[in-house]
């Protein structure tokens, strides 16, 4: 990716392309792996992530959408945050599980980071955001009620999993105006 501008006060900063290949990125720290930054609930949220040492290969952070970031570390509080400054994506998709129909939602600002648009649902269907291809999905936090109409999303980390306990569950079967802000990992229904 690239080297970390000293921004003074323990502050560095770095912004640049970052491709989703795979959807996840590390922080090198002194030439080496052995401390970094890892997420303390498993929620994989980027306000969530902690530095530790002896972390082995679970430092990481999540990106699910291409596109332009800047990403600062905090060395003096130990954290990691980012922002999109220019999303690659016009569109992103909401997947109800159960038929797999689609609805693509298009963006609603110049950054790519906001979409929104009119999805009918089924109550009794979950339904998943996906990106480019699909292959990397959100899915609610584990934390949050499966039905509801806010919910922080999460990112689904391993295909194998069972991940149904985690769709997002509309709480009536009607049509409601969904907004995916991707910025600060937030689904809301209307």
């Amino acid at each position: 990716m690239g080297k970390f501008e000293d921004k003074g006060n323990g502050i560095y900063e770095w912004t640049g392309s970052i491709n989703d290949n795979g959807g996840t990125f590390k922080v090198l720290f002194n030439g080496g792996w052995s401390y970094g930054f890892r997420h303390g609930t498993n929620d994989y949220y980027w306000e969530d992530a902690q530095f530790v040492s002896d972390i082995g290969d679970n430092d990481y952070g999540v990106v699910l959408a291409k596109g332009v970031y800047k990403l600062t570390v905090d060395i003096n509080k130990g954290t990691l945050s980012r922002e999109i400054i220019q999303g690659e994506s016009t569109t992103i998709k909401i997947t109800e599980c159960k038929n797999w129909s689609s609805v693509e939602l298009p963006s609603i600002n110049e950054s790519n980071t906001l979409f929104q648009g009119n999805v009918s649902f089924t109550a009794e269907d979950g339904f998943i955001v996906a990106m480019g291809d699909g292959n990397r999905n959100w899915v609610r936090n584990t934390r949050d009620a499966a039905s509801g109409t806010r919910w922080k999303m999460s990112e689904r980390r391993a295909k194998e999993d069972e991940n149904e306990s985690y769709w997002f569950y509309a709480p009536e079967t009607r049509s409601y105006k969904v907004t995916v802000d991707i910025q600060n990992n937030l689904l809301t229904l209307e």
